[in-house]
């Protein structure tokens, strides 16, 4: 990726525009596993797992379902956007961020974990990843440009 990365705290977009496609969420590990952790590997990356997204917006993702690692957990999220031209390959983007907090979708599913959402607040976008997700934002949701 070639843009400025901004690290700052993002602002989100007035409200994330609905999207369903899977996410790959990889904790990012920055120094060696406690002794009994989950954590593996050497270059960097821990467990993995996938989810179907719910939303986004320049701020962040919310995942359909609770992810296994803990709220202020360091992560990588890739995901692919679509195109509004239906003819253009999908380019998938990682974003580090972090898990901020899992919370119920409805009253009535308290048991149900496949219930839980999650948000993943953004912690660096650079300018052309922070541009494709405001453009399908504004697409999504009849924004002006």
């Amino acid at each position: 990726m070639t843009g400025r990365v901004v690290t700052d705290k993002l602002p989100p977009m007035p409200e994330g525009a609905p999207l369903e496609i899977p996410a790959e969420v990889r904790a990012v590990i920055t120094h060696a596993p406690a002794p009994g952790s989950r954590a593996h590997g050497t270059d960097g990356d821990g467990p993995r797992c996938f989810r179907l997204t719910r939303s986004i917006d320049t701020g962040g993702v919310t995942l359909r379902r609770a992810l296994p690692l803990p709220p202020g957990e360091r992560v990588r999220v890739t995901i692919a956007l679509p195109a509004a031209d239906p003819d253009v390959a999908l380019e998938p983007f990682a974003v580090t961020g972090i898990v901020t907090d899992t919370r119920q979708a409805s009253e009535t599913s308290e048991r149900d974990a496949s219930a839980r959402t999650t948000r993943i607040e953004f912690t660096a976008l650079d300018d052309e990843v922070r541009a494709r997700i405001t453009a399908y934002v504004q697409e999504r949701l009849g924004l002006p440009a």
